[in-house]
């Protein structure tokens, strides 16, 4: 697949004025702050949970499983330079989380259809065993919508959110 017809990366990390998503923002006192680099083909960030994080007792709660599951997934559509919207995500959880367990989650886009991007991502456990898996249509936020969405914080929208040259 090429790249977004684009000569930079975008940055896989917000250091910018904003910071306050949940999954990835470092300004989020509640909030995961995934971290993401790149591997192979996608990208890759590790999550030790704790008890806030917990469904059942001592097990991760499945929405915080779907959202590192969703985060990778975006994160992935940025090593081809697009910035995404969630569309349609379907999860498969294979095994439960222990609150105490270290985990890793990958994601990589699989193809491009029209407007949208089918991304896929995993979760593995320490001993490498699959606890989650998860696909997705990505929508592609047009460079004028993507302005418009993040014009309350300027170096959100000059520095990290935008299509480079």
């Amino acid at each position: 697949m090429t790249t977004n017809n684009c000569h930079s990366q975008i940055s896989l990390n917000d250091f910018s004025d904003y910071g306050f998503c949940f999954a990835c923002g470092p300004k989020n006192s509640s909030g995961l702050k995934l971290f993401f680099k790149h591997k192979d083909k996608g990208v890759e960030t590790s999550f030790e949970f704790d008890s806030r994080f917990q469904g059942f007792p001592n097990y991760m709660h499945g929405g915080i499983i779907s959202t590192i599951l969703d985060e990778t997934m975006n994160r992935a559509a940025l090593i081809q330079n697009y910035w995404v919207l969630t569309a349609k995500m379907e999860v498969k959880f294979k095994k439960p989380i222990i609150i105490t367990e270290k985990i890793t989650s990958y994601g990589e886009i699989k193809r491009k259809i029209g407007k949208l991007l089918l991304i896929e991502s995993s979760i593995k456990l320490q001993d490498n065993s699959i606890a989650a898996i998860a696909s997705g249509h990505f929508a592609i936020i047009p460079e004028n919508k993507l302005k418009d969405m993040t014009k309350d914080y300027p170096r959100l929208a000059n520095q990290w959110m935008h299509y480079p040259d």
